[in-house]
């Protein structure tokens, strides 16, 4: 027994000596040839494998594997068995779906097969997660509850959180990173579809289509085009990003396909990245606000972006400019909002996600927004955190957290870990 290896089945021994490793001498560690791997092969029967030094290991359907671990000698080794989920040896995973599945899970345990146990909580706080979530093998976390200190204690061992989305602001990943629990993203699911999104919320409020439905829907007259007045022709307006990854990217390509000037503001992103979607980069946030039309929201909530948008940088936007938030509801104190456009600094605010979801009904923003009397009635569009929704999309968020667990329980190389 070697102190904080597993334990070897009787079947597997501490060997001594040279005789059957080829790694002595000029040949490399870890490599088996000739006789020495015919001998390995034996002590596993037909339906194994061996996996050398510094491979995963070979968790394959129905296979047992054995990892071959040389010291720095290169004459003692272990051999650690592995069992495959076919296997009798094997023991069901469990992986917990936390939170806004409410479904028959069908796409989950198609990717798990046999190997794991899918368990949907929909919880709506992290209070009702305290529990069911102490024996999680993998966490699948979508944006309805956080995961913090009193629920990450208690997963004793859980391979991955997988945050099934872009932002991981609602896992505290510092702390699972203390006690060894990975922590992934999926960043690429929704790209597509948010990016449409905040587009299809600018054209609304910049064309005043969804100013002039609202008002002609409550009979307020005339029937004809003034009631927006002013409509600004948007080719040559400034699109103003903040944040160019892969959304913020995806969304400045097609502002540009609709002839705007499009500016953003990103100090993490390599150089050449202006010159690759051919748009220009700006090097603070008070000169992309003063220049925007239109600002749209991109970037991940972090102290550093946390309220970006307030009532002091709402005013460097010019007057009657519009913000569309598509990314995290902190990033906006949207406590602003009313004010902004009630004063007209504001032509109008497009918000798909919130800082609470859902929020109190005494929220200032919902209480101007359902007021036919405030002028945020007619001009500010609220949605339920839905940008990022498509079929396709929610698919794709499913099978791609559903594979990221199901690689953690394999024992392979995990992908988008973020701590």
């Amino acid at each position: 027994m070697v102190p904080g290896k597993m334990s070897l089945s009787p079947s597997l021994r501490w060997i001594n000596g040279a005789s059957s490793i080829a790694a002595r001498g000029s040949k490399p560690p870890g490599r088996l040839q000739g006789s020495s791997r015919t001998e390995f092969q034996s002590v596993l029967g037909a339906g194994g494998a061996i996996v050398l030094l510094n491979s995963p290991p070979c968790l394959c359907s129905g296979t047992s594997a054995i990892t071959i671990l040389f010291s720095r000698d290169g004459r003692r080794f272990l051999i650690t068995q592995h069992v495959g989920p076919n296997s009798s040896m094997h023991q069901r995973g469990k992986v917990f779906v936390a939170d806004f599945l409410d479904c028959d899970l069908d796409i989950e345990r198609n990717t798990f097969g046999d190997l794991a146990d899918v368990i949907a909580l929909n919880a709506l706080s992290e209070d009702q997660l305290a529990g069911p979530l102490d024996d999680a093998d993998a966490v699948m976390l979508y944006h309805v509850v956080s995961l913090g200190e009193k629920t990450l204690r208690r997963l004793s061992h859980c391979k991955l959180i997988v945050r099934c989305g872009v932002g991981y602001d609602n896992i505290d990943w510092r702390l699972a990173r203390e006690l060894g629990i990975p922590v992934a993203n999926i960043p690429d699911y929704g790209t597509e579809d948010v990016a449409d999104s905040a587009i299809g919320m600018m054209l609304t409020l910049t064309r005043g289509i969804h100013l002039l439905n609202s008002r002609l829907r409550d009979r307020v007259m005339p029937w004809h085009y003034t009631q927006a007045q002013p409509v600004w022709r948007l080719r040559g307006r400034v699109f103003g990003i903040v944040g160019c990854g892969r959304i913020g990217g995806a969304a400045a390509l097609r502002a540009k396909a609709l002839g705007m000037d499009v500016a953003f503001y990103d100090p993490y992103v390599p150089d050449g990245r202006d010159k690759s979607l051919g748009i220009r980069r700006l090097e603070t946030v008070e000169e992309l606000f003063r220049q925007s039309h239109v600002l749209s929201l991109h970037c991940p909530n972090t102290p550093e972006t946390r309220h970006l948008v307030n009532a002091a940088s709402v005013g460097w936007l010019p007057k009657g400019s519009f913000v569309v938030n598509t990314a995290r509801g902190a990033i906006v104190d949207t406590r602003c909002l009313p004010d902004a456009i009630l004063s007209g600094q504001l032509g109008g605010a497009a918000i798909d996600v919130l800082e609470d979801e859902p929020p109190h009904d005494d929220h200032p923003l919902l209480v101007a927004w359902r007021d036919p009397n405030h002028p945020a009635y007619h001009r500010l569009i609220v949605n339920p955190h839905s940008a990022f929704y498509s079929e396709e999309g929610l698919c794709d968020m499913r099978t791609k957290g559903s594979q990221a667990c199901r690689r953690a329980l394999l024992g392979l190389p995990l992908r988008n870990v973020v701590n």
